[in-house]
C-alpha cells in the first residue's frame, strides 16, 4: 500500500513502478502555473498530470463565498484553464463532495498519486484529513505542499516546542532561519493522459447559482479587474 505523506515545497515524490499511472493534481485557490509546488511537482515526475478543481461549496463549513468572490471563482478557473492548454494540459471540473469525487476520479483514471497545495483554516485541514483517508484506503498515494506561506506554523516554535506569542521573538527566530527558496516558475510541460475525463464548464457549476450579486456590479468589475489567482 502506498502510504501518504507531507512533502515540503520544491521536492517531488515517486509513486511506483507504473509510468503511466496519472497523477491528479487538486487545485483550490491555488489557480496559477507559477510558484505551484504540488503542480511543478506532478508536472517533474514523469508520468500524465490530472489538474482538477471539485466544487464543494459545503467544504467552507459555514463560510460560503460571497458573490464578487464567485463571480472571481468562475472566471478564475476560465483562465487558468486556458493557461493549462497552453502547454498541453486543461482543468477538469468537477461537483459533489471533495473526497468521494477525488477517490471516484482516481478510480476512473487509474490515477497513483493525488497532489495539492495544504489551506490552513481548520474546515480545509479537516478536509485534507478526509482526502489523505480516503486515498489511503485505496491504496494512493496523497502529498501535499506548502504554496502560502514563508514558513508552516508547526515548522518554527518557542523552546518550549509551542507557538510563539509575541512578535519580536518569533521575527527573531524567523531571519535565523536564512533566505527562503526563490519562487518556482511555471513547468515547460505538463504530461497529458492518454484519455481525459469528463469534466463540467466552470460556466456549469453553480458557483454563481446563490447570491449572485446585480449584473451592473459584475459589469463594473469584469471592467476593473482581469479575474486569475496571483497568490
Amino acid at each position: 500500500m502506498r502510504t501518504k505523506s507531507h512533502i515540503p515545497a520544491g521536492a517531488a515524490h515517486s509513486i511506483g513502478p507504473h509510468a503511466a499511472e496519472p497523477t491528479l493534481v487538486w487545485f483550490r485557490r491555488d489557480l496559477r502555473l507559477e510558484d505551484n509546488p504540488a503542480l511543478a511537482a506532478a508536472a517533474a515526475n514523469g508520468r500524465p498530470v490530472i489538474p482538477v478543481f471539485v466544487w464543494d461549496p459545503d467544504a467552507e463549513n459555514g463560510w460560503p463565498l460571497g458573490p464578487s468572490a464567485r463571480w472571481w471563482l468562475r472566471r478564475s478557473l476560465e483562465s487558468f484553464d486556458q493557461s493549462l492548454r497552453a502547454l498541453g494540459s486543461r482543468l477538469t471540473c468537477l461537483r459533489g463532495e471533495t473526497a468521494p469525487t477525488l477517490r471516484r476520479l482516481t478510480a476512473a483514471t487509474g490515477a497513483g498519486a493525488v497532489y495539492w497545495n495544504r489551506l490552513y483554516e481548520p474546515a480545509q485541514r479537516a478536509l485534507e484529513g478526509r482526502v489523505e483517508t480516503a486515498l489511503q484506503a485505496d491504496g494512493r498515494t496523497a502529498a501535499s505542499f506548502n504554496a502560502a506561506l514563508l514558513v508552516e506554523p508547526w515548522e518554527l516554535l518557542n523552546l518550549a516546542g509551542a507557538p510563539y506569542r509575541m512578535f519580536t521573538p518569533f521575527y527573531r527566530a524567523f531571519l535565523g532561519r536564512g533566505e527562503p527558496p526563490p519562487p518556482r516558475s511555471a513547468p515547460e510541460r505538463i504530461g497529458a493522459p492518454a484519455c481525459w475525463p469528463r469534466s463540467i464548464a466552470p460556466g456549469q457549476l453553480g458557483i454563481e447559482s446563490a447570491g449572485y450579486a446585480h449584473p451592473g456590479i459584475m459589469s463594473t468589475a469584469s471592467r476593473l479587474a482581469t479575474p486569475g489567482c496571483h497568490c
